[in-house]
């Protein structure tokens, strides 16, 4: 993007007694090559978060092509800049372009108010599913707080994450990822058309229904969330497991196109345009 770059092969250390460790990490997927003239400035995005947490000040450094190209070291001190407001500043600033994002995709003002945003949103659509038919009924089953987490993916889009899972793993979970450009009623109801699907999972094992899917992926089969340097018009992924001690019939095909509609109706109608 310009003279931004997103680096792939990247090789994280921090200093201890004197010695540069390796951080454990893994890839960042898919990558491409670039040349890049002499002379020309040009900005590598980090993300840290391979660095965990401490109590205590770390010295650090990154180094790009593995081990060819070392930055210079730098210290993350996360308790001083906690007792700083310096955590606190970055979830409201997060919080804001966040908002300013949903606004630019269209979403509806109302909608973006208050700190249940945009938790509020997921739930307000699992709620609606809920109260559609036979499959609605299953997700009514899955007790506890629904969880929400939220990323701004470095090319512009949005990306969220919701789950209301047991410690067997079982209920629901799933994903939204959209870029704000692109973003319309008029592409839901393209996409919805030509690109969605909801279809029940079968256990091989108990030869019964296990749970079910929905989803939108125009580039099926990219999973979401993993290529965030792709920019993605609208993808929509929505999976129910099944308690593993009851048995559930197999729903007609209305049925899952009923719960299908209803979190499409919701997700159109949170936007003005």
């Amino acid at each position: 993007m310009g003279q931004r770059y997103h680096p792939n092969s990247i090789q994280f250390q921090i200093l201890k007694n004197g010695v540069w460790e390796r951080v454990e990490t893994s890839g960042h997927g898919w990558c491409w090559d670039y040349d890049i003239p002499p002379g020309v400035p040009c900005e590598l995005d980090v993300d840290l978060g391979a660095f965990n947490e401490q109590n205590t000040p770390q010295t650090c450094r990154v180094i790009f092509n593995w081990d060819k190209y070392p930055s210079e070291p730098f210290v993350l001190d996360w308790k001083a800049d906690r007792k700083a407001g310096k955590f606190l500043a970055a979830k409201k600033a997060f919080v804001d372009r966040l908002r300013a994002r949903f606004l630019k995709s269209g979403f509806r003002p109302e909608l973006l108010k208050g700190d249940e945003f945009p938790r509020q949103i997921g739930k307000e659509m699992i709620a609606r599913v809920t109260k559609t038919g036979q499959v609605g009924a299953w997700f009514g089953l899955q007790g506890g707080d629904l969880e929400v987490e939220t990323r701004l993916f470095w090319n512009g889009d949005v990306f969220l994450e919701f789950s209301c899972l047991n410690d067997d793993r079982e209920g629901y979970s799933g994903t939204l990822q959209w870029n704000p450009e692109s973003m319309n009623r008029a592409l839901l109801q393209k996409l919805r058309k030509t690109d969605g699907e909801a279809f029940p999972e079968h256990s091989d094992e108990h030869d019964r229904v296990n749970g079910l899917i929905m989803r939108i992926n125009p580039e099926y089969p990219i999973i979401p969330g993993t290529v965030e340097y792709e920019v993605q018009p609208f993808i929509m992924f929505l999976g129910l497991t099944l308690p593993k001690d009851r048995v559930f019939a197999e729903p007609l095909k209305d049925e899952c196109a009923k719960v299908f509609d209803a979190a499409m109706d919701y997700l159109e109608g949170c936007l003005a345009k």
